[in-house]
């Protein structure tokens, strides 16, 4: 589908309106930039990858939308020391005039889904987040680094429509 947009099979199965991808995991220096601010915490990274979302989120017309990155749990954000969703979406709006809220809360632990099936994945992240925040009748645009399955994003869009989203796409530096 064109700039992003979710074809109506799919749409049927999701609580997502779109997804908007800066470029592809498969390319060797993007899977490195992301692993190097997630794993080796090289948060200048961040500047980067930022610059790539704000012009994916710019040409996909989705600047009147409110930013929310996803949430880590409280467990791996004090062990990472950062959530690099919350880096991307702050690099965003240092670029565009746009607002970001972390209207999200993992409120479980759901571990590394890198070696998990699809339905796994799934079964992983439901009911893992938490609204807090106000995002009735408003277009949110979701920020991860990564989008695989897609069931991470699914599931806070789940969360967030369930609060009374009107719209939910998502915005990521790579999809694998």
């Amino acid at each position: 589908m064109p700039r992003g947009r979710t074809c109506d099979t799919c749409r049927r199965h999701t609580h997502l309106s779109g997804v908007a991808v800066a470029a592809h995991f498969e390319i060797g220096p993007v899977r490195e930039l992301v692993h190097e601010l997630k794993y080796s915490g090289t948060i200048e990274l961040a500047k980067l990858m930022g610059a790539m979302l704000a012009h994916t989120v710019a040409t996909n017309g989705l600047t009147d939308f409110m930013l929310v990155p996803v949430p880590l749990h409280s467990g791996r954000l004090a062990g990472r020391g950062f959530n690099q969703a919350e880096l991307l979406a702050q690099q965003v709006v240092e670029r565009l005039e746009m607002v970001v809220r972390s209207a999200l809360a993992r409120v479980r632990p759901t571990g590394s889904q890198t070696k998990l099936t699809r339905l796994e994945r799934l079964k992983n992240v439901q009911e893992a987040f938490r609204c807090r925040g106000e995002v009735a009748d408003k277009n949110i645009l979701l920020v991860d680094d990564v989008m695989t399955t897609g069931a991470t994003l699914e599931e806070c869009a789940v969360t967030l429509k369930k609060a009374g989203a009107k719209r939910v796409w998502a915005v990521v530096v790579a999809r694998g």
